[in-house]
């Protein structure tokens, strides 16, 4: 059985893209299912911005904070792309350089938010992650 090559298979949200959106969950509105889902599509933008300060030693190690701008989004056709439908992100985070590498903590908050079944997204999203997102 093979796979068409058109077919929908990008997605975008979670601690290694837009930061504020769940895994997943990141795309224009024709693209999401009721839960908010993504469906996935063939065009993707992500912006990722950050500004990292070591603040002192924490155990012998590294520590340092972090703030950050995301912005992204999920569209069906790579023609689609419209950079006025961003979806905007801000935040803060720490980082631990520790013994078995870098420790993340991230805190995005989303700049807007959707409704779903009449329940509007939740705007904070929190990461525990191991590694830097670039």
């Amino acid at each position: 059985m093979s796979q068409c090559c058109c077919s929908p298979s990008t997605r975008s949200g979670g601690s290694s893209t837009v930061r504020g959106f769940q895994l997943d969950r990141l795309g224009v509105q024709e693209i999401l299912n009721d839960d908010g889902l993504s469906d996935g599509g063939n065009g993707v933008v992500v912006l990722n911005a950050e500004l990292r300060a070591r603040v002192g030693k924490l155990f012998g190690r590294n520590f340092g904070v972090v703030g950050f701008v995301d912005a992204g989004n999920v569209f069906d056709r790579a023609g689609d792309i419209d950079l006025k439908r961003l979806r905007p992100t801000a935040g803060m985070g720490f980082r631990y350089d520790s013994w078995i590498g870098p420790l993340r903590l991230d805190f995005g908050y989303k700049l807007d938010s959707y409704v779903f079944r009449n329940s509007k997204e939740k705007r904070w999203e929190f990461y525990l992650s191991l590694g830097e997102i670039f």
